[in-house]
């Protein structure tokens, strides 16, 4: 048994062939440094817990091939501690003994070694980045079979016995291959941690890790690593859109959109933000494109008017490099987001048939459109006019007299309170004719709506 101070064993068993063999232990020592084995160890021998023996140590001589070097004693104990000292690698052999009782027992001590280099960058391009790291496992450690005096390299710790794992921080999000030389695909767009843990077949871990930013490292002509470009923007709801007061980018005509740069790595760029491809309504010969831009950001919202879905992209390029070779390139990466802007369709709802106008339950005191939800009540069922580009609305008496009139923004219809525009009082019950004319952003033009009202009071 191997008792350790300030280092961790881990413990394995031989391998020797023939027939009758009786394998040994095998111990690995770690130890805290990584360069170096600066600490010993402890190596307990003991025959039963129980009887009182003589314990004579021997080590592995490499000359002889034979357990001949006598090298420590200890009489009339229960068990025997050798102090290891470093370097200490090798046979072992305890013979024990006292009036009744000759044995031998065996072990191998092998000072092991398991680090990290600090991960570098030996490539870096626009469309992948290179790392690389340094395994070190110590040496391969020789043992031999005491049964046939054949020498045998342990071969169990090598570095394909050993499992590898990469981390990354927060803002790299893709797999990255278990290998101690990892391509990353795609490279890093914005500073970035890499993490190192290799571990033996002993369970035995080591890590390290490489830091990546904006500066730092740079490759041998001085540019840094991280020039990998990512196009990527925000879109909102202009502040200035009064009648989309949301933050997403949907709503009615005409939409006024701002976009914001959240690219990464570039200085030049082109904004395409496209047309609706099918615009079946569309009385003008519109193109495919409706708007192009070079700049950070477009200076001014964009305004649709046209009910469909747009389609925007962003292309950006990042600082001019030159290569081994002496040509120049820019790194380009594009985004291209679908039906990223939604524009309502044209809608008008319904008109209710029926209102009382000043009878104090204040509950349908108005004529206005139908599920208008009553004060200090909610109506989910209520939708509000979409993307109307003029409205207008007449209501005429029985005997056909004109009694109210409205045009403007059907937003801003505050429906009709029942009072009379050629009397300025409160029109009698009855029944009453609407006609409501509209036109919609969609190039529809001319719709009329008609019916009858009855009003009681």
């Amino acid at each position: 048994m191997v008792d350790t101070t300030g280092i961790t064993a881990r413990y394995d068993t031989t391998e020797y062939t023939g027939t009758g063999v009786t394998n040994d232990p095998v111990y690995f020592l770690y130890t805290p440094n990584p360069k170096g084995h600066d600490v010993g160890g402890n190596i307990t021998a003991t025959y039963n817990g129980i009887d009182k023996m003589n314990y004579r140590w021997y080590k592995f001589n490499k000359v002889t091939n034979k357990f001949d070097n006598l090298i420590y004693t200890e009489d009339s104990v229960i068990q025997s501690i050798y102090s290891l000292a470093v370097f200490d690698t090798g046979g072992y052999k305890v013979m024990v003994q006292n009036s009744t009782v000759t044995d031998s027992m065996f072990a191998w001590v092998f000072f092991n070694k398991l680090s990290i280099s600090i991960p570098y960058v030996i490539e870096s391009d626009c469309e992948f980045m290179k790392l690389k790291t340094k395994l070190d496992m110590g040496t391969i450690f020789p043992y031999h079979n005491r049964f046939d005096n054949m020498s045998i390299l342990y071969k169990k710790n090598e570095s394909d016995s050993v499992t590898i794992k990469w981390s990354a921080s927060e803002s790299y999000k893709h797999k990255i291959p278990e290998a101690v030389e990892p391509t990353l695909i795609p490279p890093p767009t914005e500073p970035v941690k890499y993490t190192i843990t290799v571990t033996d077949k002993f369970g035995k871990s080591s890590k390290s890790y490489i830091e990546i930013d904006e500066d730092e490292p740079v490759d041998k002509l001085g540019y840094p690593y991280l020039r990998a470009v990512k196009a990527d923007f925000e879109a909102s709801r202009a502040l200035t859109d009064s009648l989309n007061n949301e933050t997403d980018t949907t709503g009615q005509a005409p939409l006024n959109v701002q976009f914001i740069n959240k690219s990464k790595n570039a200085e030049l760029y082109r904004w395409v933000f496209y047309n609706q491809v099918d615009r079946k309504n569309d009385r003008y010969n519109a193109d495919t494109v409706l708007y192009t831009y070079n700049t950070v950001t477009p200076t001014d919202s964009i305004t649709y008017t046209f009910p469909a879905s747009y389609d925007v992209l962003l292309g950006a390029y990042g600082p001019i490099y030159t290569n081994a070779l002496g040509d120049e390139y820019r790194c380009y990466n594009e985004m291209l987001k679908q039906k990223h802007i939604e524009v309502d369709s044209v809608f008008l709802p319904q008109f209710m048939n029926v209102f009382t106008p000043g009878n104090g339950d204040e509950i349908n005191d108005r004529f206005y459109f139908v599920d208008y939800p009553s004060p200090g009540k909610d109506n989910p069922d209520f939708k509000r006019p979409r993307s109307i580009s003029s409205f207008s609305i007449k209501i005429y008496s029985r005997w056909g007299t004109k009694v109210y009139f409205y045009e403007g923004s059907a937003d801003d219809w505050q429906g009709w309170d029942g009072t009379s525009g050629i009397t300025n009082s409160t029109v009698k019950t009855g029944v009453y004719y609407y006609q409501a004319i509209f036109e919609g952003y969609d190039g529809s033009y001319h719709q009329e709506r008609r019916g009858f009202i009855h009003v009681f009071r």
